[in-house]
C-alpha cells in the first residue's frame, strides 16, 4: 500500500527523524518518565515541575507523545493527561509487555547523542549544540554553518516558492515593496519579484548570510531584489515597505522574541501593510499535522523555538496591533498566515 503522506512531506521530515526516533529513548533513559507517570492523572504544570522540564520544550514533547498514542487527555475538556493503554502496557514495569529495555538497546551508539541532546533541552530550556562547540544561532552568526545552512534553505525555498507564489497571488498583487526578513539566499524574493512585475524586494539577513545572498541573486538573475544586512533583534527593521515576509524564521525563537519581531514589523510597515508568516503551523489544539508536530520537537531541541499553532500566531499578531489573519496553504505541509496593519 502506498504511503498516505506525499513524498515531499516525507522528505521534509528527514532532518527531524533522529530527534523523534530518540525521544522515547531519552524519556526512559534520563527520567524513567513512563514509570513515574504510571496510572495517575497529571497536569502540564505538574509534569514540568516533577521532572524539571522547560515548558517550551515539553510543550513540543507533549504534542509528540499525544500524536504517537502514548499520552492522552483524561477527558474531552480535561487539562489533565494520562498514559494510554499502550504506554502502560509496553513502557512501564507493571505493564504486561514491558519493552522499555528494548527501546534503549542502542545505548552507547553514536545516535544516542540525540537522546542526550533531548534531555539537555528538556531540563535546561537551552538549545542543544548544533556542532561540537556552538548553538545553531551562534554558528550562524560566526559563519561556521551559514553557507551550508543557507544552501539547504535555498533548496527548500526554491521548491516551496513555486506553490506559495500562486497561493499569495491576491495578497501580493497590490504590493509594491516587500522586505524578506531572515530571507537567507533570497529565493523567495526572487520568485515573488519575477511573478509580480511591480514588486521590489529586499532581503534582510545577517552579514555572513548576505555574502551568499548577493552571489545567489547574481547567479540566478533575480531582478528587483536588493540586500540589507543586519540583525533583526539588535537593529531596527528598515522602513518604507508595504509587505513583510518571514519564512521559517519565527519558529526558531521563543514566544517572547517572536512578539518582539512582530512588534518591530508593525512599527516599520507602511500603513495597511501586510505581514506574511510562512512555515509549518500546528492546528489550534496542537493535535496535527503529524509532520508539523515532529518538526516542532526537533526545533525545540536545537533552536530557541518550536512550531506555533495558527491560534498562537493569530493571538500574537493581534497582540501587537495586526488584524484580519488569514491562512493560505503552500506545499509540503507548509502554510502562510497573513495579517494587515
Amino acid at each position: 500500500m502506498k504511503s498516505q503522506i506525499s513524498l515531499d512531506n516525507r522528505l521534509f521530515g528527514i532532518p527531524c527523524r533522529e530527534v523523534v526516533t530518540y525521544t522515547v529513548h531519552s524519556l526512559i533513559k534520563h527520567f524513567d518518565f513512563f514509570n513515574k507517570l504510571g496510572k495517575n492523572e497529571w497536569t502540564f504544570e505538574k509534569i514540568t515541575k516533577e521532572f524539571g522540564f522547560d515548558g517550551r520544550v515539553f510543550d513540543a514533547t507533549l504534542n509528540y507523545l499525544r500524536k504517537e498514542g502514548l499520552l492522552e487527555k483524561s477527558g474531552i475538556d480535561s487539562t489533565k493527561y494520562v498514559l494510554t493503554k499502550d504506554a502502560l502496557r509496553f513502557l512501564t514495569r507493571e505493564g504486561k509487555n514491558d519493552l522499555s529495555s528494548f527501546v534503549t538497546i542502542l545505548e552507547g551508539c553514536v545516535p544516542n547523542k540525540a537522546a542526550d541532546a533531548i534531555a539537555f533541552a528538556l531540563t535546561t530550556g537551552t538549545s542543544a549544540k548544533w556542532n561540537e562547540t556552538e548553538s545553531w544561532s551562534a554558528a550562524m552568526k560566526s559563519g561556521a554553518i551559514s553557507q551550508r545552512f543557507s544552501e539547504g534553505m535555498m533548496a527548500r525555498g526554491k521548491y516551496l516558492s513555486e506553490t506559495l507564489v500562486t497561493s499569495l497571488k491576491d495578497v501580493l498583487s497590490d504590493r509594491r515593496s516587500l522586505l524578506d526578513i531572515g530571507g537567507s539566499l533570497g529565493d523567495y524574493s526572487g520568485v515573488f519579484a519575477r511573478n509580480n512585475p511591480n514588486l521590489q524586494c529586499a532581503v534582510f539577513d545577517l552579514p555572513k548570510v548576505i555574502e551568499g545572498t548577493k552571489r545567489n541573486i547574481s547567479q540566478r538573475g533575480y531582478e528587483r531584489v536588493i540586500t540589507v544586512d543586519g540583525d533583526f533583534f539588535s537593529d531596527n527593521l528598515p522602513k518604507g515597505y508595504d509587505a513583510h515576509f518571514y519564512s521559517n524564521v519565527l519558529h526558531d525563537w521563543t514566544q517572547e522574541k517572536v512578539k518582539v519581531l512582530l512588534k518591530k514589523s508593525h512599527e516599520a510597515l507602511n500603513p495597511s501593510g501586510k505581514i506574511i508568516i510562512h512555515g509549518m503551523h500546528l492546528n489550534s489544539d496542537k493535535t496535527g499535522p503529524e509532520l508539523a508536530i515532529d518538526h516542532s520537537l526537533y526545533l525545540s531541541v536545537f533552536t530557541e523555538g518550536r512550531n506555533y499553532s495558527t491560534k498562537e500566531i493569530s493571538e500574537m499578531l493581534k497582540g501587537v496591533g495586526f488584524k484580519r489573519s488569514q491562512k493560505y496553504h503552500s506545499a509540503g505541509g507548509y502554510s502562510a498566515i497573513v495579517a494587515t496593519k
